[in-house]
């Protein structure tokens, strides 16, 4: 019903629409005709939320009624250009992981929404969003870029998460995980260098909070991956971490550093050769085919064998102090003193 207000109220408006090929590492562009409200229904910590529609492509009339909805989200404060195209690549270079990851056979197959970005031919001011459709059903904000992990601890996220730092070899990890059930949006890539997909990139530092609250599941052990070694007493502290009383916390933002090239007029950016070479080269699945529940199961566990040639980090010291919880703004602040998590990483084999 919050939709169909669209269908009179709002004017019809053309739009470029700029749509990333993960793949092919490739941007492409067309013109679509929309509808979408002035005043948002939703709005973060960065970005707010509007309704809108769009007419299917194959249809020759304005038939408004069964056109799709979708949500388009913008910046609140103004941004650079390149921003916009970041955050698509950077989720649709995350829905390749998902792929990959149900390939392997996880007993619950996941997705990452597609999304895409919108510029209208006729606005001087907020013409630019990005857009993806809309979902019925519960949101829930499963874990995110500064280690903080849900009270429902769920397996399946969390396995996802943890696969994607050992299947790129260490390049990557894809985190901040939300949506409904197991279709995610909006998720962060933490980098081993730091590089791209924006300031809530974390680096190594990401990757070294992601495992400090990561327990490893019965999926983790299905899917052969690596346990991050820990010492007890840092094992102890783990539950109060991982807990619903740790506020989820965003720290994305707009772009400092992008050190790259723009892509011809789109003011889109182009990836590394590393990461690209990451991104566009997987390995044979050699594990088995998917269940029906969201747990591993023995004899899943047992079908997997033994594990050749996975990889292992290993932490010199763990953080002494985790959270700050009068940090200025809500900030969680990770205190990576001597010997950082993310930095001592080593593989095994």
């Amino acid at each position: 019903p919050l939709f169909r207000s669209i269908e009179g109220t709002c004017e019809t408006e053309k739009a470029f629409r700029y749509q990333y090929d993960a793949r092919k590492r490739h941007w492409s562009t067309d013109e679509i005709t929309i509808k979408i409200q002035s005043k948002s229904f939703a709005c973060g910590a960065m970005r707010e939320c509007f309704r809108m529609k769009k007419l299917s492509a194959f249809v020759h009339h304005n038939d408004w009624k069964h056109a799709a909805n979708y949500v388009a989200k913008a910046y609140k404060q103004p941004v650079e250009r390149r921003v916009y195209f970041s955050d698509v690549q950077l989720q649709m270079d995350a829905k390749l992981w998902a792929e990959e990851f149900n390939k392997h056979g996880p007993p619950k197959k996941i997705d990452i929404f597609q999304t895409f970005l919108i510029e209208l031919h006729d606005r001087s001011e907020k013409s630019l969003f990005s857009v993806e459709r809309l979902i019925d059903g519960e949101y829930i904000k499963y874990n995110s870029n500064t280690g903080f992990v849900s009270a429902e601890q769920r397996n399946t996220p969390q396995a996802f998460s943890h696969f994607t730092f050992e299947r790129s070899g260490h390049k990557l990890i894809v985190v901040d995980i939300q949506g409904v059930g197991d279709l995610y949006t909006d998720p962060q890539i933490h980098t081993e260098d730091g590089l791209q997909y924006g300031e809530a990139n974390l680096g190594v530092n990401g990757m070294a909070l992601f495992f400090f609250s990561h327990r490893c599941n019965p999926i983790c052990e299905f899917l052969g991956l690596a346990a991050f070694d820990l010492r007890d007493e840092e094992i102890a502290t783990i539950p109060t971490v991982a807990s619903s009383s740790v506020t989820a916390v965003s720290t994305k933002s707009a772009d400092r550093v992008f050190p790259i090239e723009d892509i011809e007029h789109l003011g889109a950016p182009e990836p590394s050769p590393e990461l690209n070479a990451v991104l566009t080269t997987f390995p044979v699945s050699i594990l088995p085919s998917e269940s029906d529940s969201d747990t591993g199961t023995k004899a899943q566990e047992e079908a997997v064998g033994k594990k050749v040639g996975r990889m292992k980090m290993t932490p010199a010291k763990v953080l002494p102090r985790w959270v700050s919880e009068d940090a200025e703004d809500g900030q969680v602040e990770a205190d990576l003193e001597e010997g950082i998590l993310g930095q001592c990483l080593r593989t095994d084999g």
